[in-house]
């Protein structure tokens, strides 16, 4: 019996901004979590939903490519 872990982890309303987000001081430690509790997981697919701009300006989906 093949079994095949798959992870799927929603973000949503991530409202990046121009300055300092909170979301990527945390990268590191949801990246950790996501290591330490699903190792057993083959694949991840990351869906990300709703507002990914607070305001829709280049610099705000700039910064948001680098969570991604």
């Amino acid at each position: 019996e093949v079994v095949m872990k798959l992870l799927l982890l929603h973000i949503s309303d991530i409202h990046f901004f121009q300055g300092e987000n909170q979301i990527l001081n945390k990268k590191k430690a949801i990246v950790d979590v996501l290591k330490n509790y699903f190792s057993d997981v083959k694949h991840c697919v990351i869906v990300v939903t709703g507002d990914i701009a607070f305001s829709g300006k280049k610099i705000e989906y700039e910064q948001a490519s680098i969570l991604f």
